[in-house]
């Protein structure tokens, strides 16, 4: 790896120490990128530190705060030695659980198994980028008030149950990226992906699909293409992505409206979304993302470019943090259940047919 420091970082640290009396660490430079990495995180603080070992030590030593007559600390096999190390400084018996191979992070029913009344925190590290958490563990650790610690190094920003990927997913360019809406769909966009000669994404949810029973022939989709699942009359159009496809029907079916099954949120199927729009009065599109820059957003960026405005709505994750729970809680909480979608677009279309308004009303 070539070194990424360039001359105008040099050239910067060559003014800074210009100064009469330079401040060497933590000067207003490091408060700023401390307060813009906590906003990128969405967290309400960081603390800029040396190393990584650094920071270890640190956490480990707030931890000896909370239990100054020490225990024992959860630590994984596979890590840097700074990790078990800073347990050890500490003054903590660290407790080894082994990794599951497929996420290179410690296993959680090992870590479950080795928790006790000693046990004052587990220390989890996140190898290559992979997400080793699990509902389970966080439910349990929740339940029996242990700190969860953290080595996120090699994995700023990720997220688990994650929230935003398709907002970052879709900024990159010759990315495909696809939402299957149940178990069949899934497993032959996992094979398209393999057909494809850039990179892709299939995101697909935790937990359980609607029950479609997998085709077993393997099929490539055909890149870009949308699935109009339902034709109809209102002049109400739902463009689903993914999940919630489901709850779209069943929505549909009461208000008379087109439901498509966008399939792709890169590329997206351009010809059919145009054509809706110019025989729809109103859209609405459905994910399970945030909506920020999301799959809706890419929807009203074709329409404003192709000039063809619309009353739009997106209906998505809101833009606050859902709290851990299980699928359903999570769904429900931030409104695309099926109460919560059938609520926010029957109130919002109303207001864009208002005979249907004053109809509901007894006027």
């Amino acid at each position: 790896m070539r070194n990424n420091i360039l001359r105008e970082d040099l050239d910067a640290v060559i003014e800074h120490l210009k100064q009469d009396d330079p401040i060497l660490t933590h000067g207003a430079n490091v408060r700023a990128f401390e307060a813009e990495w906590s906003a990128w995180l969405g967290v309400k603080y960081s603390v800029f530190v040396n190393s990584g070992a650094s920071a270890n030590l640190l956490s480990m030593a707030i931890l000896k705060i909370r239990h100054p007559q020490g225990g024992e600390v959860i630590v994984p096999p596979l890590a840097w030695v700074s990790d078990v190390a800073s347990v050890l400084q500490n003054g903590f018996k660290p407790v080894f659980a082994d990794i599951d191979p497929r996420t290179l992070s410690m296993n959680p029913a090992q870590i479950l198994a080795r928790i006790s009344d000693k046990t004052r925190a587990v220390f989890l590290t996140h190898a290559q980028g992979f997400d080793g958490l699990t509902d389970e563990l966080l439910d349990e650790l929740k339940r029996r008030g242990i700190p969860l610690i953290e080595d996120v190094c090699e994995s700023h920003g990720a997220t688990h149950n994650g929230s935003f990927d398709l907002s970052y997913l879709r900024c990159l360019p010759n990315m495909t990226v696809m939402a299957p809406s149940d178990e069949n769909e899934c497993r032959q966009m996992l094979y398209t992906a393999t057909t494809l000669p850039g990179p892709s994404a299939v995101r697909y949810p935790r937990g359980q699909g609607p029950g479609v029973v997998p085709v077993a022939e393997m099929s490539a989709l055909p890149v870009g293409r949308a699935e109009l699942r339902r034709e109809g009359r209102s002049g109400l159009a739902l463009l689903a992505f993914g999940t919630l496809v489901e709850p779209a029907e069943k929505i549909a079916e009461r208000l008379d409206a087109t439901v498509v099954n966008m399939r792709f949120v890169k590329p997206l199927d351009e010809d059919l979304v145009l054509a809706l729009a110019s025989r729809h009065r109103a859209i609405v599109t459905l994910e399970e993302n945030a909506t920020a820059g999301g799959a809706g957003s890419a929807i009203g960026e074709l329409l404003a470019a192709e000039g063809l405005l619309r009353p739009l709505l997106h209906l998505g994750i809101p833009d606050r943090f859902i709290d851990h729970g299980s699928r359903d809680d999570s769904l429900a909480a931030a409104g695309l259940d099926l109460a919560g979608l059938s609520g926010s677009i029957e109130r919002w279309w109303a207001l864009q047919v208002p005979e249907r308004a004053r109809s509901a009303s007894g006027a």
